[in-house]
């Protein structure tokens, strides 16, 4: 009965795959590309005559990520345009050190460029209410449709991350302090630590920060709880899989944490890559892991056990990042995105047997 109902599941992602990917080469004859088009930046006072390839490969490759020879993943479209490092992706936007927010139209592969900060874009949080951008010269930006950037707040040194739950919007930063608004106007900020904090993750009732020195946070009224992972190396990013929590950053190791009585413990740990993990992302389901590196290669392990699937890199496929692979996000449960130093942003499928 349990092969069975792996074999059900593995069908019914197959052929979500098949109607998602559909839509992405109905409209163009496989093979035929690539497509050139140009970013038009709506609130930019310079010029930006930034071009872009959205290579995509043939159907049929993709066709083969959904065969039962195992799991597959299949590169789908390439977003080239950005003049250096992508760091930042949400839902379709993209910014990185040429400072161009873009948006993505994942089906023909076309970018806009929406705006440009003065500076390198490392944090993104897309809302319904537009965009949040943070830079790592200390400025949050919101951007609306339609409308000019706008400054919401301006630091002595680098936002790191931005997101928006409950009502807040929320940002960390170099010095380790955690900042939240409610109107975007009124900012109250907190010391956390005495180093940098990077990570960030505000959501099932709890606001975890994680930082340098092997530690992460958690806010229990006014104050702030540390626990340690014993490494003394900085944290980059965090996810919270149902009880458990999973960081990593960078010592290479990914860490899974319980709470038991209070207290947040490791409870396992894995040697994951060669060099710094900078971006962890969950599948929507909770079922698998993406984690992204320096060492150039993204990785998909199983969430619970942390128990390797697959890799990419070079050595597997040339559509693999050339340089440091900066972030990775799921989009849903078979397709995820990952960007980096090489100013590439790469759309992926993930069929697992």
């Amino acid at each position: 009965m349990a092969e069975m109902s792996v074999q059900a599941a593995s069908a019914k992602r197959a052929a979500k795959l098949w109607a998602n990917t559909w839509s992405f080469f109905c409209a163009k004859e496989s093979g035929r590309g690539p497509w050139v088009s140009q970013y038009v930046c709506n609130n930019c006072s310079e010029d930006s005559s930034i071009r872009h390839k959205a290579q995509t490969v043939p159907f049929s490759s993709v066709f083969v990520a959904t065969s039962a020879m195992g799991a597959k993943i299949s590169h789908i479209q390439s977003f080239k345009g950005h003049k250096g490092p992508v760091y930042a992706w949400d839902g379709s936007y993209s910014g990185g050190s040429d400072g161009y927010l873009v948006q993505w139209n994942l089906e023909t592969g076309e970018g806009l460029a929406l705006a440009k900060a003065p500076d390198a874009i490392f944090g993104l949080c897309a809302t319904d209410s537009g965009v949040f951008l943070s830079t790592l010269g200390g400025s949050l930006f919101h951007y609306s449709q339609g409308e000019p950037i706008r400054l919401l707040l301006k630091l002595d040194c680098p936002i790191y991350k931005v997101a928006y739950s409950h009502g807040f919007l929320r940002v960390i930063d170099q010095k380790g302090r955690y900042w939240e608004s409610e109107n975007f106007q009124d900012w109250s900020q907190t010391p956390v630590h005495g180093g940098s904090l990077r990570g960030l993750w505000p959501a099932d009732g709890l606001v975890l920060l994680s930082g340098a020195q092997g530690q992460i946070f958690e806010r229990r009224g006014q104050d702030w709880i540390s626990h340690s992972d014993g490494s003394n190396e900085t944290i980059y990013s965090m996810v919270k899989s149902g009880e458990t929590l999973i960081t990593a950053g960078k010592d290479a190791q990914i860490r899974a944490w319980q709470k038991e009585q209070e207290e947040w413990e490791v409870k396992q740990s894995v040697p994951a890559h060669m060099n710094a993990i900078y971006s962890l992302s969950l599948s929507h389901d909770g079922e698998f892991l993406l984690s992204a590196s320096r060492d150039r290669s993204f990785k998909i392990w199983r969430a619970d056990s942390l128990e390797l699937l697959k890799v990419m890199d070079s050595s597997k496929s040339n559509e693999a990042h050339s340089r440091s692979v900066n972030h990775a996000q799921w989009l849903d449960d078979y397709r995820f995105v990952t960007a980096g130093d090489d100013g590439q942003i790469k759309l992926w499928a993930w069929l697992p047997t």
